[in-house]
């Protein structure tokens, strides 16, 4: 008769031994498909090399990503009292007229330094970030901190270029050309998002 699958009992020891065959006869089998396939078996210093190739892309990019800093003057109808809110406006007080208040809205994002023309740097950031900013101000990876101002902005493209004053002088990103790139190929992400910076 055959093996009545129910009646076998694994222990602990017998589940570790299953497993470990399990791993290597499928390093095995893709061992033999990679050969098939002309596909040799990674060289032994290959992480080595993508560590320092993610390095030096870091050492190149995370100078001239730039935290952008903004200040929105917000205004709003002021709230009413707790009486107000409950029982209403006090008799008389219908002509009275309300004030609205103002208060500063804190936002952040980033920006990448495309251009520095001597006396003025051109930086790139989000439409979203600087829409409607009162103020603008820029902290360099280094830390230096320099004032901005809008030059222009694309809110379909969510893009808009500020411009600082300074002829201090600035490290400028190397642009690529997007039609060499092609799907699959790496791609890395580098910025300061909720305030955390140089992260990659």
């Amino acid at each position: 008769g055959g093996m009545n699958m129910k009646n076998i009992k694994f222990n602990r020891k017998t589940v570790i031994m299953l497993a470990l065959l399990l791993v290597v006869s499928t390093t095995g089998v893709f061992a033999q498909r990679g050969a098939s396939l002309g596909v040799s078996s990674p060289p032994p210093g290959l992480a080595e090399t993508y560590q320092l190739t993610f390095r030096e892309v870091a050492t190149k990019t995370l100078p001239v990503v730039v935290e952008v800093n903004v200040v929105n003057i917000v205004q709003t109808q002021a709230f009413p009292d707790a009486f107000e809110f409950f029982f209403g406006r006090n008799p008389g007080s219908e002509d009275k007229e309300e004030t609205p208040r103002e208060f500063r809205q804190q936002g952040l994002g980033s920006g990448v330094i495309v251009r520095d023309n001597g006396d003025k740097v051109y930086i790139l950031t989000n439409h979203h970030v600087v829409n409607g900013a009162e103020e603008i101000e820029v902290t360099l990876n280094d830390g230096r901190e320099f004032d901005a101002e809008l030059v222009g902005s694309d809110p379909r493209r969510d893009l808009a270029l500020i411009m600082v004053k300074t002829s201090e002088s600035v490290p400028v990103a190397v642009l690529g050309d997007s039609d060499d790139l092609y799907v699959g190929d790496w791609a890395f992400a580098v910025g300061n998002p909720m305030g955390f910076d140089a992260t990659f």
